[in-house]
């Protein structure tokens, strides 16, 4: 019988368009950390969390190979629409000694960047001047 990974030990929570899957990556570089490229989130929906089980969890983290950290990210997390308190709520009550990442930046930064992707995406039109939010007129 194969041994299941074990919880993580940190969260990355994160909030788009702010560096977090780099973060993630980085992290992932280092011989003592896992850290798989899915955003799990895992935590968002108890329903969700209550139908794939703890099983399931853990075994998403097949890349560990005996690493004393283990973590993984998600944006969701920390979305609104995911009521961020009971996130909170559902992730102490399973890991109640997890460390938290917490990924926090500039408004005005992450707004230009998620304006810039929507320009690259056809979103918003091409004409649109990104940098004219940071000019001052």
């Amino acid at each position: 019988m194969a041994v299941l990974p074990p919880f993580p030990s940190f969260l990355i929570i994160g909030v788009r368009r702010n560096a977090t899957r780099w973060l993630r990556f980085n992290l992932d570089a280092h011989p003592e950390i896992c850290a798989p490229p899915l955003a799990l989130d895992f935590f968002t929906d108890a329903d969700r969390m209550a139908q794939r089980g703890l099983r399931w969890y853990r075994e998403q983290f097949t890349e560990w190979d005996g690493e004393p950290f283990v973590g993984e990210l998600s944006c969701s997390y920390s979305a609104w629409s995911s009521q961020p308190a009971q996130v909170a709520l559902r992730i102490q009550k399973l890991l109640p000694d997890v460390r938290l990442i917490a990924m926090v930046g500039n408004p005005a930064d992450r707004f230009q960047s998620n304006l810039r992707d929507r320009v690259r995406t056809g979103v918003v039109p091409r004409d649109v001047d990104v940098d004219a939010f940071y000019r001052m007129e």
